[in-house]
Parts: structure tokens; sequence; C-alpha cells
């Protein structure tokens, strides 16, 4: 890892390379420096679209060393991850080697470690872990570069503003989609071959068990509902709800504070995302062709 914007090294081919983000093994900077927010979020989506294989459910681990900018990282990296649909699970602190292993033993698509290793203590990085629970090759790590350099050009050089054009215009989706397909392409092919699905399938009959949940539960959290909206301070709610509209209108304004307020006065999650509807709409997904 470097802790330079821009990196120059050989790649696995022998070839000559320069790229933005990515070192020598992985990216590493000064936390809230070069390793900000923003570029946590992105490395997210583009790692995320990146290992979009197959229909499943998309699983990424995330861990961290204890370094205090490490919580920053972690929650931008999950919006990044969740925003282009994919699973997170956070294991907490632990050594990098154990999220490698983790992440091949719980058959995730990706792993991150957030640390800078032997670095002074205000740096922090971000290192990804394949499938196989190795670090990412020289060409996955382009392929993250390019999804930079789009999110760059479409946003006239933000990529926030890319990002957000992105969602937008439904390039998101269709490169999830357009992945999928030539994944599951390959499987019907016998290119790869994905235990259970089309190799080493067992034909003995046997459903397997699945969750059955009792539809009498229903009817009891819909009665512990009836009975908290019959206890709590009807007037106390409206005041949240209208507050919470009033922050999210205000882009100066932590929203935070309000929803916590109206946690605390007992406010159903629909109550507090209609109050937000109101100011930000809702957003419908493109269809993609």
């Amino acid at each position: 890892m470097v802790r330079a914007q821009e990196s120059t090294h050989w790649d696995n081919a022998g070839g000559y390379m320069s790229r933005k983000y990515f070192g020598t093994d992985g990216i590493r900077g000064l936390a809230n420096g070069l390793i900000t927010p923003e570029l946590a979020l992105k490395v997210g989506q583009a790692a995320g679209l990146v290992f979009q294989r197959g229909d499943h459910r998309h699983r990424v681990v995330i861990g961290k060393d204890t370094r205090l900018s490490g919580y920053m990282i972690e929650y931008a990296m999950v919006a990044g991850f969740t925003s282009v649909g994919m699973d997170v699970l956070l294991l907490g602190p632990m050594p990098t080697p154990a999220v490698a292993m983790l992440t091949r033993s719980m058959r995730a698509d990706l792993g991150v470690m957030i640390s800078a290793s032997h670095n002074p203590f205000d740096d922090n990085g971000i290192k990804l872990f394949g499938p196989d629970g190795f670090k990412l090759t020289d060409e996955v790590e382009r392929q993250a570069e390019d999804v930079f350099a789009h999110l760059a050009e479409v946003g006239s050089g933000s990529i926030l503003e890319g990002v957000l054009g992105c969602i937008e215009d439904g390039w998101f989706v269709a490169e999830i989609a357009d992945a999928a397909y030539a994944f599951q392409t390959k499987i019907a092919r016998d290119e790869w071959i994905q235990v259970g699905v089309n190799g080493y399938v067992e034909e003995d009959g046997v459903a397997p068990s699945t969750l059955v949940i009792d539809p009498s539960v229903e009817t009891q959290q819909l009665a512990r509902l009836a009975a908290v909206k019959q206890a709590r301070d009807d007037e106390a709610v409206r005041r949240c709800l209208a507050r919470i509209a009033a922050d999210a209108a205000d882009p100066t304004v932590n929203l935070m504070p309000a929803l916590i307020d109206a946690a605390h006065h007992m406010v159903t999650v629909g109550e507090a995302m209609r109050a937000l509807e109101s100011v930000f709409g809702v957003y419908v997904e493109r269809h993609v062709a």
C-alpha cells in the first residue's frame, strides 16, 4: 500500500500500470485526508458491482483494527455495498488473516479489512479479498478503477454527483443485471461449476426443512403495535414527525437527533418513513431492458 494519491507498479503480466486509488496492497492513507467516507462509499459500490456473480444474495464481510477512524470508514462502506444490493456482515476488530479466512469459509463474495497495519495511528486503509480469501488481482482492481472513472465522468469530476446520476439513469441496476446474466450463462455452459447447482448434486429426493413462521405471530405483533400506539403521547408523536420533515428539508441540519427523539416517543418506522417521503419522495427503480 502507498500513501500517495496515485501509484505506479508492475502488474501480474509484467506491464507497467498507473492507478489513482489502489497501491501495491490496497488503499492506504491519512484518515479524512485520502481515506474519506466518500472514498469508502465508492470503493464499496465499485467492488460490490465487480463481484456481483449469479442471482444469489451477495454477501460481504468487513473486519477492522482498533483505530477510531475505522468506524467512519466501516459505515461508509456498508452504505456503498448495500446501495448496490449486497448484504453486509460486520466482524468487528480482528486480525487481517482472520478476515481472509472468514471470507472463504463463509462463502462471501468479498472480504474487507479496514486497517493501515504498521502506518501511523492517524492513517487507515482498505484491503479487499476475493471469494477465495486472497487479495484482489490487478485485473479486478483495474475494473474497480474503471467504475470510479465512470462515476467521476458522469458527475463532471464529482464522484457523489456521479453516483446520483447513475442511480437516476439506472446504470447500477443495468451493471448488476449484466453481471448476473454473464455469470448465469457460464453456469449453464458448465464453464463455472457451482456445487449443488450444476455440479456434485445429490439426487436423494429429500426436501430440506425450511423455516415456517406461525401465522399467529402476525396477530400478536399487530396487537403489540396497537397497544404501543394506544399508550403513547399522540401530540408528542405529531411534533416529532413535524420535526423530522422540517429537518429533512434543510440540508444543513443533522437528521439523527430528530430520529432519535422520535424513537424515544414511540414513533414507528413506517410513520418516520412517511414523514421523510413527504420531503424526498419515493424512489422507483427504472426497468432495465
